[in-house]
């Protein structure tokens, strides 16, 4: 499969901090790193509890399953007919429970992501480093959190020389947007006022 870095237009200037994009080269697909993730506050809050929250934060994008949503700038020049799936909520369908997810996505962008209990969780970020320490200092701190909680994390990273555990598994921002398959998963845009 090949994949490349969209260039994308920046909208730091708006002081919004758009979601990093990996594409698919063969087909018309993306992956989300940096969702922003919320859980649903009441049963009467839903979607359009949600679509506000969402266009709050500057979002253009929603993904709103029923305990949580998550949503995030998608830059506008994504081509049409693009699915864009959300990394986060694809890696937890793919290996459920509790894990850390600290891939290197592109050279000084890495993705840093909490699933907690098979849902994606608040801690879905993205990192811009000149290298894999800071990255690889968030993953320690989370699994001293998670042991403080009684909480054992898998990680999964492609960072090599990390030191971080026994309870880790390969894993590549190539293998995420290969598994991205479900409808479930793509983040919507938010509907026009």
């Amino acid at each position: 499969m090949a994949f490349f870095k969209k260039k994308t237009k920046s909208n730091r200037d708006s002081g919004r901090v758009p979601v990093l994009l990996a594409f698919d080269e063969n087909e018309p697909k993306a992956i989300a790193f940096g969702v922003s993730w919320r859980a649903v506050a009441s049963r009467s809050s839903g979607r359009a509890g949600a679509v506000k929250i969402a266009r709050s934060g500057g979002a253009t994008h929603l993904i709103a399953p029923l305990q949580q949503f998550g949503y995030g700038l998608v830059p506008s020049d994504v081509p049409a007919g693009t699915k864009v799936f959300a990394a986060a909520r694809v890696a937890a369908r793919q290996h459920g429970g509790d894990a850390i997810y600290a891939l290197k996505v592109y050279e000084g962008e890495y993705w840093f992501a909490v699933v907690r209990g098979g849902q994606p969780s608040s801690i879905d970020r993205v990192i811009v480093a000149d290298n894999d320490m800071e990255l690889l200092e968030a993953v320690r701190g989370e699994i001293a959190n998670g042991l403080e909680d009684d909480v054992t994390y898998t990680v999964f990273t492609n960072v090599e020389d990390h030191d971080i555990g026994e309870r880790v598994r390969g894993l590549t921002a190539q293998d995420l947007l290969l598994s991205a398959m479900t409808e479930d998963d793509v983040l919507q845009p938010l509907p026009k006022k």
